[in-house]
């Protein structure tokens, strides 16, 4: 295994997770210690390389996948291809997804599933260490976190797997580089106070003096997300640049240790006595509050919109200030490289991908926040039209983001409550 097999940054330690334990019949949770963080090791010898590509190759052909899968592949012939096999593991990072293969042996009787649920980095790790120990536990990859999901995609170490039946529901963007079960967006909030108002135009607006100790946003040292987002606004800084020039009529002056209007944008909401909170729920609980007669503007995540529908929060997501709305976040789905039961593996992730209803396997993510990745599954009720959303979102570039984080992170960390000058 090469040192390019570990993420090349180490932001949130490995915590306490909730692994169940092999399922018979329906999937338990169980305390385990934490996974240990898988060392580095020596790059390879060439020719053990390039004989774990042939393996790799041949277990493709072997599976149908990859260069070798069927356009067509009836259900009926799924099934009957998994039971041979009998199993299917699933690495996931939500807890939805105990609920979904619960569902799955159900539909599915006399098939064993079992799962390991833990955070994103977590199960990333897991995922890195046995393979790194030459032990092929996983069959079915289900995780977010799209710089470090999409790393082991490049690597070989998952694969892209499209169900020949959903081919013509799944829209480009939701098919490549590898298949999207559903997403969200990382975006501004503001207080029902304010959702009348259209309180900013901009992100710069939240640089003024106006909302100076106004602003909620996770921690960027330890919420990995809010990390992406910063990361991706230094990437698209002339659209920030551009907006600024154009909301105030100026070119926009960079400080000596900011390169671009990005990391400039950082320093100065920074340095505007923004609060951070642990998490993004603990955001739009404070923004949220339908008690608190306080204005409040938050970075979250969509998904929290949920709440909003039950009554539990009361908060308004801000689509269209400029440059972009925020980040889309996708969840992705992928069969490990060299699993035991890659059949079995298919059968599942058809089932997690569910009917064009939203019920199925993919029931427990069908709610409000969350987009199916399926075209022809309608949007859940309430929310914003996908559409109109999608449109206004960045994506991650996993590439970008793996260079340029840890230069991020140090300027986040090097400006966290230091003032700087008003602008």
């Amino acid at each position: 295994m090469t040192e390019e097999r570990l993420p090349p940054f180490a932001l949130i330690p490995p915590s306490s997770t909730i692994s169940p334990p092999t399922l018979t019949n329906t999937p338990t949770q169980t305390l385990s210690l934490p996974t240990p963080r898988p060392q580095r090791s020596p790059t390879p010898h060439l020719a053990a390389t390039a004989t774990r590509r042939a393996e790799s190759f041949a277990w493709l052909a072997n599976a149908a996948l990859g260069p070798y899968a069927s356009a067509q592949e009836p259900l009926e012939e799924m099934e009957r291809h998994a039971r041979a096999e009998g199993h299917v593991t699933l690495y996931a990072d939500s807890a939805r997804a105990i609920a979904a293969v619960e569902s799955f042996m159900h539909a599915y009787p006399g098939l064993e599933a079992e799962i390991q649920a833990l955070g994103s980095y977590d199960i990333y790790l897991r995922l890195a260490e046995t393979l790194q120990n030459g032990r092929h536990e996983a069959d079915l990859y289900l995780v977010s976190d799209p710089p470090r999901t999409l790393s082991p995609l490049s690597q070989g170490q998952i694969h892209n797997y499209i169900p020949p039946d959903l081919a013509s529901s799944l829209p480009q963007n939701m098919r490549e580089p590898l298949l999207v079960h559903h997403w969200t967006a990382l975006m501004l909030i503001c207080s029902p106070t304010l959702s009348q108002t259209d309180p900013i135009k901009s992100w710069w607006d939240l640089t003024l003096p106006k909302w100076r100790g106004r602003v909620v946003l996770p921690d960027p040292i330890n919420h990995e997300p809010t990390l992406y987002l910063l990361v991706t606004l230094a990437q698209h800084s002339e659209e920030l640049a551009e907006t600024y020039s154009s909301q105030f009529g100026r070119q926009l002056a960079l400080d000596a240790d900011c390169p671009n209007a990005g990391y400039q944008w950082i320093k100065d909401l920074l340095a505007n006595q923004p609060v951070l909170l642990p998490g993004d729920a603990d955001v739009a609980f404070k923004v949220g509050d339908p008690q608190s007669e306080e204005a409040w503007i938050g970075l979250c995540s969509y998904e929290r919109f949920a709440k909003v529908g039950l009554g539990e929060l009361s908060f308004t997501p801000l689509l269209e200030v400029a440059p972009a709305a925020g980040l889309r976040w996708p969840t992705y789905l992928g069969i490990v490289d060299r699993c035991l039961h890659p059949q079995s593996a298919k059968l599942l992730a058809r089932w997690l991908m569910g009917d064009a209803s939203g019920k199925g396997g993919y029931a427990p993510w069908y709610e409000p926040g969350l987009y199916p990745a399926r075209a022809d599954i309608p949007d859940p009720p309430g929310v914003l039209p996908r559409q109109a959303l999608e449109a206004r979102l960045w994506t991650p570039d996993y590439t970008y983001v793996n260079a340029h984080l840890q230069a991020v992170r140090d300027h986040v960390a090097a400006h966290i409550g230091h003032p700087v000058g008003g602008r």
